[in-house]
């Protein structure tokens, strides 16, 4: 029973693949052009300093902060491009003092602005021409 059902197999899978069997050709889709938006650039970093004095003088100080900038260059239009990028700190409150009520004394200066105030600016800001190979 087994060989009837193997030979009636191997005949009907010979019978459906006759013929002239053609190669189908591949088609290849063509790629849209690919859209410059321009760049995103930055950097992140946390840092932390501990100026921590050995003996009777009461000046320690340290300081938790993050910072880093974040920019965006324009594509180029007719050789013209244009460059913005904001920096910031971030200081973190670690000590139970309130900055304002005299605590000011723990926090290290070195990271954060005056006080341990945050602050962001802008610090690059430029256009950028170039015409041919200059």
């Amino acid at each position: 029973m087994r060989k009837y059902l193997a030979l009636s197999a191997i005949a009907s899978t010979l019978l459906m693949a006759g013929g002239d069997i053609a190669p189908v050709e591949p088609v290849v889709a063509v790629e849209a052009a690919e859209v410059d938006y321009g760049e995103v650039f930055g950097q992140f970093r946390t840092f932390y300093v501990d100026r921590t004095y050995l003996g009777g003088i009461e000046n320690n100080r340290n300081t938790l902060a993050t910072g880093g900038y974040v920019g965006y260059k324009s594509p180029d239009f007719n050789g013209l491009t244009a460059v913005v990028a904001a920096y910031g700190v971030y200081g973190f409150d670690m000590h139970d003092e309130d900055l304002d009520g005299g605590g000011s004394a723990s926090y290290d200066p070195s990271l954060t602005g005056r006080d341990g105030e945050n602050y962001v600016f802008i610090g690059q800001a430029y256009l950028n021409y170039a015409f041919g190979n200059t």
